[in-house]
């Protein structure tokens, strides 16, 4: 009787524990919630609050949408998110910034080399830090939060390390496809939605590098405001500037996958 009522505790710890929803379910649901907060609580509190109030609004919807998933949906611990803040999360903040901007001017060097686009003359860093904290806050916590916390977290409890990372990676990049990125026709867009998958690989490789999302905030953030500052583009070479981009950030994702110890990129991701 001991034994019988000592099992069945056993799975019912086990039931507490497994999410309410396979994986391949789950990794939809921050795509979702990206989409509820962005275009629906972004638009309609911009105009009463103003633009600051409402990005902060939307960093806190994501971290409550992030933590509910985790915890009602996943049953899992909040650290599991890892977006825990402390001083080695600033340091992996600036590292990350730092480290963002000096990728891409790497691929800028790349663009003007192979002759898709021109340095552009008088650039300035005149209020970078203010473009810095607006896309911070706009695109890079909460992305990062949903993307690199929740998703690549909800997969990489039940799957191998690189299916976290390519699953995560696709998902982020698909999305993608209904952004403009000032691209001219369908193939373009198609090309710009490959790109940000090679973007997601990266991110995905400073998650998996470090246990948290922050050293993938910083890289977002430094990425999206530096990504065209340097150099203007060729006339109809864009679509081989997206090309080399989209490689440059995958190949330095593969480049932060293999510098890391085995266990560094295993152990409670």
């Amino acid at each position: 009787m001991c034994g019988a009522r000592g099992r069945l505790s056993v799975v019912r710890m086990i039931d507490e524990h497994r999410a309410r929803l396979p994986w391949g379910a789950r990794v939809v649901l921050p795509v979702l919630g990206l989409f509820a907060l962005v275009l629906g609580v972004g638009p309609t509190l911009t105009k009463p609050l103003g633009m600051l109030p409402a990005l902060l609004v939307i960093c806190v919807g994501a971290l409550l949408l992030a933590y509910s998933l985790q915890r009602f949906v996943d049953r899992a611990p909040w650290s599991g998110l890892g977006i825990t803040f402390n001083l080695r999360s600033v340091a992996h903040l600036l590292l990350g910034v730092l480290l963002g901007a000096a990728v891409m001017a790497v691929a800028h060097v790349f663009y003007v080399l192979f002759g898709l686009a021109e340095w552009r003359a008088g650039f300035r860093l005149d209020g970078v830090w203010l473009a810095l904290l607006g896309v911070l806050l706009s695109q890079a916590f909460p992305e990062e939060v949903l993307f690199r916390g929740y998703l690549f977290g909800t997969v990489r409890r039940e799957r191998p390390l690189w299916t976290a990372v390519v699953v995560s990676s696709l998902v982020f990049g698909s999305i993608h496809i209904f952004s403009s990125g000032g691209t001219h026709n369908f193939f373009e867009q198609v090309l710009y939605m490959l790109m940000a998958c090679g973007f997601g690989f990266a991110l995905a490789a400073c998650r998996a590098a470090t246990g948290t999302v922050w050293l993938a905030v910083g890289f977002h953030t430094a990425h999206n405001v530096f990504s065209k500052a340097f150099t203007v583009t060729n006339p109809g070479l864009y679509g081989w500037e997206i090309v080399v981009h989209g490689l440059v950030l995958l190949a330095l994702g593969l480049l932060w996958l293999r510098a890391q110890p085995r266990s560094a990129v295993s152990a409670g991701r």
